[in-house]
């Protein structure tokens, strides 16, 4: 079967996101998309373009890259442990 057809991008996002062609033998076509787009965090826009490209695409999975000066937003005060990588349905 054939791989879906990726979004085209608007203008809003065309300069801050790469799209890229990984190989994927379970995937329809052999292939999937991956869109990476540099955002700032502190920015209104970039928030915006967040979510302008996960209603685009739909995406079955977003990862997010976050400095270590930022880490104690994410974690438990109380614990402990610090994990390395955190999965999350929404």
């Amino acid at each position: 079967s054939q791989a879906p057809q990726a979004p085209e991008l608007p203008p809003s996002l065309r300069n801050n996101v790469a799209c890229l062609q990984v190989p994927n033998k379970e995937a329809p076509g052999g292939s999937t998309e991956v869109y990476v787009l540099g955002m700032s965090h502190v920015s209104k826009q970039s928030v915006d373009q967040v979510k302008e490209l996960i209603r685009l695409v739909e995406p079955e999975v977003v990862g997010v890259e976050l400095c270590k000066d930022r880490l104690p937003l994410l974690i438990n005060a109380e614990s402990d442990t610090t994990p390395n990588i955190w999965h999350c349905r929404k």
